[in-house]
């Protein structure tokens, strides 16, 4: 898969406000099931919860 664009995210954490910069990938492939749509990063869930602006340590 392609990276289609990068999205920068902003996340207030107990440390500070951290920037994420997510690539947003997309199937190219006009045959596939899967075809324009998007794929974030796993690992955004482990940091914040979709959207919302503050970390998971600051809403334990």
């Amino acid at each position: 898969m392609w990276n289609e664009y990068n999205n920068p995210r902003h996340i207030r954490t107990l440390n500070g406000v951290v920037e994420l910069q997510l690539k947003i990938r997309r199937c190219q492939n006009q045959s596939c099931l899967r075809y324009k749509k998007a794929y974030r990063p796993e690992q955004e869930g482990s940091f914040a919860l979709p959207q919302n602006e503050f970390g998971l340590d600051v809403i334990l």
